[in-house]
């Protein structure tokens, strides 16, 4: 009698552990949004950062436009105009732990190791989408900052 409630209780905690990745599941829309983003820090874990900016990668034209009005600013000016560190890991010296990722709000979240959170908003147009932009304490939204501290 005892080993059936042990059974029970131990398939009722698997049960509450997946809910998350159940909820997830349900909605193919964010289930896609947040693979994009999971295949970011995917690339950039690997690469340790010395890629090419990973966030333009992955970026709509709109988002990548204001990430090139940064870059150019920093060209001409050899100052800073946007946010002074790496935006995906929230930090100017990343410890490249993958975050955990949730959807929520029609964003996505990345929980970094550290404590904060980067939100990502994406669009999906039929199988594929892009990062439209980006949301961090203290900056906002990363595509509103650039453009209006870049030009």
């Amino acid at each position: 009698m005892q080993y059936q409630n042990l059974i029970r209780l131990f398939l009722a905690a698997i049960f509450v552990m997946n809910l998350p990745t159940m909820a997830a599941a349900s909605n193919p829309q964010d289930t896609a949004k947040a693979a994009l983003i999971k295949t970011m820090y995917e690339q950039d874990i690997k690469n340790e950062g010395r890629a090419a900016p990973i966030l333009a990668k992955f970026a709509n034209p709109k988002l990548t436009a204001a990430l090139k009005l940064e870059q150019d600013y920093f060209d001409k000016n050899q100052e800073v105009c946007g946010a002074d560190i790496d935006v995906i890991w929230d930090s100017q010296d990343p410890d490249y732990v993958m975050p955990k990722l949730s959807a929520e709000n029609g964003k996505v979240k990345a929980h970094l190791n550290q404590g904060s959170d980067v939100y990502f908003d994406v669009d999906c147009s039929g199988n594929t989408c892009k990062i439209s932009d980006v949301t961090l304490d203290g900056v906002g939204s990363l595509k509103a900052h650039l453009i209006k501290n870049c030009k």
